[in-house]
């Protein structure tokens, strides 16, 4: 098809909108979504992999929204912080990084001793058990030999897990004798989000004078301790292992973790610089490495985020073409910030356009959320004939799914079935062209594992790629579960393929396939 503003191709996402057979769990098989259906039965649609290792994260992780708009708009895979790290430990890379090297470097200069924070888990986005492992093999190698704390981290409650993790730190330890468990402690305080002083203050506390004097300094009987206790999630901690594990003047700290901003507020209330009020004393000259994450001035990083360039928006807005993307406030970033690349503005000719969310208690009060909104915006500007390009993006079936009020979320997706038949009418009209997706499953599934309890988290479901325009109009309706629920491609395919549609180039750095 030609591109321009006068047959424009729009891109709706609808978040939370997976593909699964008809059943009780299912939010869109149980609503009232003829429209959808429609589309997905007379014009060309796959089924994507949203979730796993097709977007870069471990097999069968379910999707999220940061990371489906990212593949959506870059056309690439992008390995999450945890398999980078995971493929420069297996390539032999990881052994000479240069930020592990300064830190090694600096703790030996003024014969001090090194800190290890680590999240042991298999199943966060925030760490991996085998980091402070292959940290060891590197200290190790590097012939350190002043002492090592380790300082570790337990999410969630399963306190048999726990003990697993422990065991397994203990293992990896043996033929080191310079290394120690330094302290054990729940999550909370460590990859809380929020700028809690309170947290902050609990952990400098904790790992500048240690409180009272520990009970024992065997990790194990820590544990047992916690085990006696009623299940909590992360709200423990730290249980300093041995006074002499405390943060000194001129220490190396390397978290192996991702939460920069808990990280960075903690090392800057060690060292007496904290925006707090109580944090007044503090260590000097101490270096701090994070492995991964955003780049803040307390904190070295071992793994920084790669360079994206060549994304959909930079090869629209290169060649002159206008573009907007419409949301509401409530996933606004996904739709800009992350489906362009991580740019926190517009590229040239390209307008963001945000709709308020509604204020609610839960958005179960109001499963239209903001998309009758949305889709009367789009419109409007559509019109203006100025756009070659467009993203809209409808948060409905997201955001009633994890509350949880399955009745809402059929609501939602009923909601968003009729604005895209509207949207689509306008598009189609003008000749253009109507691409609808999806970033992650949720509401296709809305039952536990138990089938009592409700599922209100994502899913790895597959999601849908409908191309509704002219020239894949099927002459033959299809069956919607002709080809049962077997993927065709993943979500970095969307943007190669919209290229190609529109006949515009495919930069090199677009890894995903034509699906056309």
């Amino acid at each position: 098809m030609s591109f321009s503003k006068n047959t424009p191709l729009v891109l709706a996402i609808l978040d939370g909108w997976g593909v699964a057979e008809p059943s009780p769990a299912n939010a869109m098989s149980q609503g009232n979504t003829p429209f959808l259906e429609y589309l997905a039965s007379r014009y060309r649609s796959y089924k994507l992999h949203a979730s796993g290792e097709g977007v870069g994260l471990p097999a069968h992780a379910p999707g999220n929204s940061e990371l489906g708009h990212l593949t959506l708009g870059t056309g690439r895979v992008f390995y999450q912080h945890v398999q980078r790290i995971q493929r420069t430990i297996a390539s032999g890379k990881f052994f000479s990084n240069r930020s592990l090297l300064r830190a090694v470097e600096h703790a030996r200069t003024h014969n001090s001793r090194i800190h290890i924070f680590s999240l042991l888990s298999f199943k966060s986005r925030y760490g991996h058990r085998d980091h402070p492992s292959a940290l060891l093999n590197f200290l190790k190698e590097q012939s350190f030999c002043n002492s090592i704390y380790l300082h570790l981290i337990l999410e969630g409650t399963d306190q048999s897990e726990w003990l697993a993790h422990i065991n397994y730190v203990v293992e990896k330890m043996k033929k080191m004798p310079f290394v120690s468990i330094g302290s054990i402690s729940g999550s909370d305080a460590h990859l809380n989000r929020d700028e809690n002083g309170d947290l902050t203050e609990t952990l400098r506390t904790a790992f500048l004078f240690g409180g009272i004097e520990p009970e024992t300094t065997d990790a194990f009987k820590i544990l047992r301790r916690m085990r006696q206790m009623p299940a909590r999630s992360g709200q423990w901690g730290p249980e300093i292992c041995a006074p002499n594990a405390l943060i000194h003047d001129n220490d190396s700290i390397i978290f192996t973790h991702f939460e920069n901003l808990r990280i960075a507020l903690f090392v800057s209330a060690l060292k007496g610089s904290s925006p707090y009020d109580f944090a007044k004393e503090g260590v000097k000259n101490v270096y701090a490495v994070s492995f991964a994450g955003n780049a803040l001035p307390a904190l070295d990083i071992a793994f920084p985020e790669e360079e994206i360039s060549g994304t959909l928006a930079d090869v629209i807005s290169g060649l002159g073409h206008c573009q907007f993307k419409i949301a509401e406030t409530e996933k606004y970033a996904h739709a800009t910030y992350f489906f362009n690349g991580g740019r926190i503005v517009p590229e040239k000719n390209e307008d963001w356009i945000f709709v308020p969310s509604k204020t609610v208690q839960s958005f179960a009060e109001y499963p239209a959320c903001s998309a009758i909104e949305i889709t009367s915006r789009a419109l409007q500007y559509l019109k203006t004939k100025r756009y070659s390009f467009a993203v809209a993006n409808y948060a409905n079936a997201d955001l009633t799914a994890h509350t949880g009020d399955f009745g809402a979320a059929m609501r939602a997706c009923e909601v968003v079935d009729s604005c895209l038949k509207e949207l689509a009418r306008a598009v189609l009209k003008m000749g253009g062209c109507l691409l609808v997706t999806a970033d992650h499953g949720n509401a296709e599934n809305m039952m536990g594992a138990d089938g009592i309890t409700a599922n209100m988290h994502h899913t790895d479901s597959l999601v849908p790629l409908i191309i509704a325009g002219e020239d894949f109009f099927l002459p033959k309706e299809k069956p919607l579960y002709s080809d049962s629920l077997v993927p065709e491609g993943t979500l970095a395919d969307v943007a190669p393929t919209i290229l190609k549609i529109v006949d515009l180039p495919i930069p090199s750095a677009m890894t995903g396939n034509v699906l056309v």
